[in-house]
């Protein structure tokens, strides 16, 4: 097999491969004898089916494996005694006599691929990196003062009063099921509190609100609150094991007044610190402040590495060259994620950026090494999981959690944000970058500001063949052990 390699930019060269016909039968018939002497055919014992038979069969599958094969190793060897790393996969370019994979009238194959070597990480000029910058959060001193406000009512204390009762009251009653104006014989009773702001209905609220300690009244408790749940559980206080529902009890109670609660807002003092952080790491308002804006700044992680990818895109496409031709565009998207023509042209610069900044970051990420394993995905699902149930999760539930979000397709997210992360991590560390200090407002006028870095892609209007994926995140998966199975 002879290669001639054409050079048609820095970055994309194209093989000729071209393989006589003499060549291909040889490989061809080899191929079929080693086939034959594995075959199971009916009728025969293993390995012994005639070698005609097996052509019939598979020699046109037979054909195409030895083409494959023979125009892989080209590949590889080219690549290797050239010393040139290829980023991505070969794009089928032209056939020079259209071999037709007819393993009777076999003729010479001649066939054109295209491939782009990858970035030079050595030779590129990086410079651009040391303007970037990264962002931390903060919080306003009025921000700073509603956070500890909202912590001093959650953490409120209830105090006995005489009444009359308010909005701010919490009341707790005596009640006992009613049947037909008197007490219901074997009826219901319990004793249960509920604070009057969280009475939905407004009737029942009215006859509340003034009433005294020890007043008595019959109220519908199942309107209290509109969920049957909450007259169950909150109201009645049903033991987990009792099956009745709302249905197997009276409409009216009588409730008596038992006591009055209201809850005053805590002080920022000693006693409010060890309730807000038993491990009495957060005594002072001054740290409680350092905690809340840590935080703030925490759960904007994803959003600020995103950010500096986006501005790392946009600095990296204007400032490192790639020459691809139209062509190797247009084959590119149509054998590799089988775009139409009219998809192509409608996005034609968008797809070109896409490439380019695909074929930056693989070298980015090669160079520095930046992987997303396993542990890295279950770390942060534990994390994640431990923040929003305030525990840590056991490793059983960590497990279901992970396989739905496989199933749902949405583990890549989870990939792409710990990626972006580390990608930025990478970055400050190595050029120890600057770090700037903004509020939320300048914040979110930092993400409005970089929205049209990656504009949105359009479908043609009667193009409806979407079934290919546009979503264009990194591809973390770098395996360079090209297969080269191309049928013309």
């Amino acid at each position: 097999m002879n290669i001639n390699p054409t050079e048609i930019s820095p970055n994309l060269i194209q093989l000729n491969f071209i393989m006589e016909a003499s060549e291909i039968k040889s490989k061809f018939d080899t191929e079929v004898k080693k086939t034959a002497k594995k075959a199971h055919v009916k009728g025969f014992r293993p390995g012994k089916a005639p070698v005609n038979l097996v052509k019939k069969m598979d020699g046109t599958k037979i054909l195409i494996n030895t083409i494959n094969d023979s125009l892989g190793k080209g590949f590889t060897s080219y690549l290797k005694d050239n010393n040139i790393s290829a980023y991505g996969e070969p794009v089928f370019i032209k056939d020079g006599n259209n071999f037709a994979y007819d393993y009777n009238n076999l003729t010479d194959y001649d066939a054109t691929f295209a491939i782009v070597k990858e970035l030079d990480f050595d030779t590129t000029n990086w410079d651009f990196i040391d303007g970037l910058k990264a962002y931390s959060l903060i919080l306003t001193e009025e921000e700073k003062a509603t956070e500890l406000d909202f912590a001093l009512t959650k953490l409120s204390v209830s105090k006995d009063f005489d009444g009359p009762i308010d909005d701010t009251t919490i009341v707790t009653f005596d009640a006992a099921e009613l049947e037909n104006g008197d007490l219901k014989t074997d009826g219901y009773s319990m004793t249960f509190s509920f604070p009057i702001a969280d009475i939905t209905n407004q009737e029942i609220k009215d006859v509340l609100l003034g009433k005294n300690i020890g007043e008595t009244l019959e109220i519908n408790l199942k309107v209290l609150q509109d969920k049957e749940y909450l007259f169950l559980n909150d109201i009645l206080q049903l033991p987990i094991e009792d099956t009745r529902t709302m249905d197997d009890f009276s409409d009216l109670f009588k409730v008596t007044i038992k006591s009055l609660q209201k809850l005053e807002k805590a002080e920022p003092n000693e006693d409010f610190f060890s309730r807000l952080d038993p491990s009495g790491k957060i005594n002072t308002v001054e740290l409680f402040y350092d905690h809340i804006e840590r935080d703030f700044d925490n759960s904007a992680n994803h959003i600020k590495s995103t950010i500096f990818i986006l501005n790392l895109r946009k600095e990296a496409l204007e400032n490192i060259q790639l020459e691809l031709s139209d062509e190797f565009y247009n084959k590119y998207y149509k054998q590799h994620n089988n775009y139409t023509e009219a998809f192509i042209e409608k996005n034609y610069d968008r797809l070109k950026e896409d490439f380019k900044w695909f074929w930056i970051m693989n070298t980015i990420q090669l160079e520095y090494g930046i992987e997303v394993t396993q542990n890295d995905v279950y770390n942060k699902l534990r994390i994640d999981l431990s923040r929003h149930f305030g525990f840590d999760v056991p490793q059983e539930m960590l497990d279901i959690y992970h396989k739905n979000l496989a199933d749902s397709k949405k583990l890549d997210d989870i990939y792409n944000e710990i990626f972006t992360l580390k990608i930025e991590q990478s970055f400050i560390n190595l050029y120890n970058l600057e770090h700037v200090k903004v509020n939320g407002d300048e914040f979110n006028e930092i993400q409005k500001n970089l929205a049209s870095v990656i504009p949105p892609l359009e479908y043609p209007k009667h193009d409806h063949d979407h079934d290919h994926d546009h979503d264009h995140d990194h591809d973390h998966d770098h395996n360079h052990d090209h297969d080269h199975g191309h049928q013309h």
